[in-house]
């Protein structure tokens, strides 16, 4: 018999925020650089999986892990790899004045 194996990750991720915009100072700080780094990562990641999926020319040997940078990565790892299927759902302002943080 054939086994099947699913897993569902749902993850509320924060927006990005500016650093030089927010009035923040202190923990709150320093959790907002965390976020920002941990958004960083995961676009590193989901960027190298593709480039990856895309690569005509079957290289082999790249033994780099896009997951390893962060502790998000890390736990959304499974779902992004193989034959996963990932899904987005993004919400943006759609107000002129958060043009330049809705990229």
């Amino acid at each position: 018999a054939r086994k099947l194996k699913s897993e569902v990750y749902f993850a509320d991720l924060a927006g990005h925020e500016n650093i030089k915009t927010t009035a923040v100072t202190g923990d709150r700080l320093t959790e907002l650089k965390h976020i920002n780094g941990s958004l960083m990562y995961l676009q590193r990641a989901i960027s190298e999986l593709a480039k990856r999926s895309t690569d005509t020319k079957g290289k082999k040997g790249n033994n780099y892990s896009p997951f390893r940078n962060s502790e998000l990565t890390v736990l959304l790892a499974n779902g992004l790899v193989g034959n996963s299927k990932a899904y987005v759902i993004v919400t943006l302002s759609p107000a002129a004045a958060h043009f330049d943080t809705s990229y």
